[in-house]
């Protein structure tokens, strides 16, 4: 998959016809999602991390970059909404690439402040995305969320979704579907019936097929892309 083209894009910037194609894209995957749903998420995000093929949108995920502030600390934020891979690009590093420079990039502009990235994942493998890549992520198997990470996770998901967000059990639950998996992509492969993050999401968000989301947030530190550029970026050198 090393002829993908990687972009990102100010959302601002998107004609309809990509805005038409992402969309046909992400409905091959979920249900309960229609165009104004899809397009009134997507208008409040700030850049869309896209993957070409052939001149094809074969995946994306859409990103809200911004300050956030408590009483006890102000940090930038990154968030993520609605992503999608196509099935024969599963396998592709492609997104995760997109995704480093984007947080390398935001880290060098606001370097002065932390930087959680914000997940709500409704599928494992997104969240696999994150425990598997970033050491500070929580909600994780192996150990509780430290109280100061925890409390920022409540404030800032309670600022976003209000009643919906439980914080007891990390759960977001909107009690209408605004997105979820089909039925077709629910099953998983004899690797990821034994594989423990994975049994530990479905534990955490037993509901994930009915759009029930798991509220995640990772702390990003500059040891971070030491790790990614060697994961992603050194090999392609050798």
């Amino acid at each position: 998959m090393s002829d993908v083209l990687l972009r990102k894009i100010k959302v601002s910037k998107l004609s309809d016809e990509q805005i038409s194609e992402m969309f046909s894209l992400f409905h091959l995957y979920y249900d309960d999602i229609s165009p104004d749903l899809f397009f009134n998420d997507l208008k409040e995000k700030s850049h869309v991390l896209m993957i070409y093929h052939e001149r094809r949108v074969v995946g994306f995920s859409t990103m809200l970059r911004k300050k956030f502030s408590t009483p006890n600390i102000s940090i930038t934020s990154l968030f993520t909404g609605d992503t999608v891979v196509r099935k024969d690009f599963w396998g592709s590093k492609a997104l995760q690439r997109a995704f480093f420079w984007y947080i390398l990039e935001t880290k060098l502009i606001y370097f002065w402040r932390p930087m959680y990235w914000f997940l709500i994942s409704k599928g494992y493998k997104t969240y696999l995305m994150m425990v598997t890549n970033f050491n500070e992520s929580y909600p994780r198997r192996e150990r509780q969320t430290p109280d100061d990470v925890k409390e920022l996770q409540d404030r800032y998901y309670l600022d976003r979704y209000g009643c919906f967000y439980n914080k007891n059990l990390d759960i977001i639950d909107f009690k209408a579907s605004k997105g979820s998996v089909k039925a077709d992509f629910h099953d998983l492969s004899e690797r990821m019936k034994i594989n423990p993050d994975v049994l530990y999401f479905l534990q955490r968000n037993p509901r994930f097929a009915d759009g029930v989301e798991l509220a995640c947030i990772c702390k990003i530190s500059f040891m971070d892309f030491f790790f990614h550029l060697q994961k992603y970026f050194l090999k392609f050198f050798k």
